[in-house]
């Protein structure tokens, strides 16, 4: 190892300072050795020879932030200046000697002292815009080191923790200045290296990190969101394309190592600390902007799996406000899974869901929760089914546990949530009753009058057998003035009486789906609301618009019915944004209305089975 960082010091011939820097803060007898190594390759001095054999021993973290800064940027001490320039740059050779120095450092992590905290600093210059060093550097040294130089003894973990833990968070604030990328295919080693140094950052004890923890992790994640804004590519500094895998699959062993150490019963280690950074790490992986679908689908199946194993683990030994927190972080992962719409974990949300939180909530432990804590955590639970799950047999699970006698809602600090599920999830008991039989998303009502069943016999139409009438009348006024006519053309279709509605989003997340929705499983049938139940205007509105479209993705047809005939409200926006790239794979599009009372469920759900061609419910 020293051998290896001699040789290598050897080849920096401009700068005798920089080795030199590196060889006498090093203990005996390797800095000897060092010494007769760089003797030899530079010529050095004698005054250079005495300079380094009477520097103290071993390394401080304050001779090291004043020695890396140097060596890094090639300039001796006295060349930094005390009001640094933005505008400073380093030299070509600079460049090449700062890659030189990540790599010797990376190979002596464990060698030197505070070699953690050094590498992750090695790492930081490399990434950071090298306009900002010198004003880092400074700022460093004054908040850290603000008065007197720190003794060894007070260099311990924590201290480290902290050093790092500014490094990361100049490093996140500043990195979009940058003006520099730097390829891994150009680079791999220094891509590699600064993987590794993420790596020995990340798996830090818990026990000796437990103050800085939870803000290091947030860190790391700002830094990694700037690495990886797609949406601004000038602005990375790394182009991590080829070395995105080795960093899920690190996140990914992290976060099961801390699974399995906090579910040990004979483990000491508090769950929160678990908390603090497993939403970040799940976060990551299933953001699409940093991890491509195919990764996300194998990450997000691993996840399901680390969940499980948390709650078969945990429910036994934890306590009542642990298990509460175990609901809330599974809410947290499931809200995580549904916000960045990782389809291909739905069906293990279901699986997490069913056997994990509900599991974990029938024990009378949560009858005790009466704490803040614990109330925030059933919110946390409740609001995640309110927003991304929509399985019937989640939903009927739910609501067999909250009216159960073991129920923690019965506490009255828990009312105000029960009221607010009952309320969701009550008009749609009837949609659930029936597990064998598939939810048929057909009108309970006159389509014209909309009275009930009760009142009159309704008769569905004939040709669709979707819409439901309670007279000939009311017939023939949704055939001409309500557009059914053309829809029931539409519903008419191969297999298009199958179709059940039961996905809708935002309007201006259509925009985003395209390239999701035009694949060849797809080419049948599409059902897509336009608008959410938040929408204002929709909410004043007796009936929901929804957009069934049929596509063609191997023809260039483009028919379908005036847009003049599509309600106002949704026109002009839908037209904007989505027709640009759907013009051309259009086949069928018409409006089919539907009861806004009784259907607030699906308003609520997200357009998952719709993307990934399941049967719409």
């Amino acid at each position: 190892m020293v051998e290896f960082l001699m040789s290598s010091l050897g080849n920096i011939t401009t700068e005798h300072a920089c080795g030199l820097s590196l060889i006498r803060e090093l203990p005996e007898p390797t800095r000897s050795f060092a010494f007769r190594t760089f003797d030899r390759s530079l010529a050095s001095t004698m005054d250079f020879r005495q300079h380094i054999l009477h520097l103290p021993t071993p390394l401080t973290p304050h001779s090291w932030i004043t020695i890396v800064p140097i060596t890094f940027i090639g300039l001796n001490p006295a060349d930094i200046p005390s009001n640094p320039k933005p505008d400073m740059r380093p030299t070509p050779d600079a460049v090449k000697r700062a890659l030189l120095c990540l790599e010797i450092l990376g190979k002596c992590i464990e060698m030197i002292p505070c070699g953690q905290a050094l590498a992750l600093m090695t790492a930081a210059f490399i990434l950071h815009n090298h306009d900002c060093v010198f004003p880092w550097v400074h700022f460093v040294q004054r908040y850290y080191f603000g008065e007197e130089p720190r003794s060894s003894d007070d260099s311990s973990v924590v201290a480290n923790r902290k050093l790092a833990l500014f490094i990361l968070t100049s490093v996140s604030t500043s990195v979009a200045q940058a003006r520099e990328r730097i390829s891994y295919t150009e680079h791999p080693l220094l891509v590699e290296t600064v993987i590794d140094v993420w790596r020995k950052i990340i798996d830090l004890d818990l026990e000796a990190n437990e103050p800085y923890l939870g803000t290091l992790c947030q860190q790391i994640d700002c830094i990694l969101t700037h690495l990886w804004n797609r949406g601004q590519p000038s602005q990375a500094v790394v182009d991590l394309c080829g070395g995105h895998a080795a960093i899920v699959a690190l996140l990914l062993a992290h976060l099961e190592r801390d699974v399995e150490r906090v579910t040990d019963p004979s483990n000491s280690v508090p769950f929160y600390k678990l908390q603090s950074t497993f939403p970040y790490i799940v976060s990551f992986l299933s953001n699409p902007t940093f991890v491509s679908e195919f990764l996300a689908q194998r990450t997000i199946t691993r996840i399901a799996g680390v969940m499980r194993r948390l709650h078969r683990k945990c429910a036994s030994h934890l306590s009542s406000n642990e298990i509460a927190n175990l609901a809330a972080l599974s809410s947290v992962v499931l809200g995580i899974f549904g916000s960045f719409e990782r389809l291909a974990g739905l069906p293990a949300v279901e699986e997490i869901l069913s056997s994990g939180i509900l599991r974990a909530a029938r024990k009378d432990s949560w009858r005790t929760l009466k704490s803040s804590s614990g109330t925030d955590a059933l919110d946390s639970l409740i609001g995640c089914v309110m927003r991304y799950i929509m399985y019937p047999t989640v939903i009927r699970q739910a609501v067999k546990l909250l009216r159960s006698p073991s129920s923690p809602f019965p506490d009255p600090d828990s009312k105000g949530i029960w009221r607010t599920f009952d309320t969701f999830v009550a008009p749609y008991g009837r949609v659930w009753a029936d597990s064998a039989r598939p939810a048929r998303f057909i009108h309970e009502v006159c389509a014209t009058c909309q009275i009930g069943p009760g009142k009159k016999v309704l008769r569905k139409c004939k040709g669709c057998h979707m819409r439901s009438y309670c007279s000939v009348a009311c017939q023939r006024i949704g055939w001409k003035s309500r557009h059914h006519k053309t829809e029931c053309k539409v519903l008419s279709l191969s297999q298009m009486q199958s179709v059940m509605i039961n996905g809708c989003h935002n309007l201006m997340y259509m925009a985003s789906i395209e390239d999701y929705v035009l694949r060849e499983d797809l080419a049948g049938k599409v059902a897509t609301c336009l608008s959410s139940i938040a929408s204002k205007p929709t909410c004043e509105r007796d009936e929901i618009p929804v957009l069934l479209v049929k596509l063609d993705p191997g023809g260039n047809v483009f028919t379908a019915k005036r847009w003049a005939d599509f309600p106002d409200i949704f026109c002009e926006t839908w037209k904007s944004r989505a027709l640009p790239n759907l013009k051309g794979r259009l086949k069928y599009v018409t409006v089919l209305s539907l009861p806004m009372g009784e259907r607030e469920f699906y308003l609520s759900s997200t357009i998952a089975m719709m993307i990934h061609g399941w049967p719409l419910l």
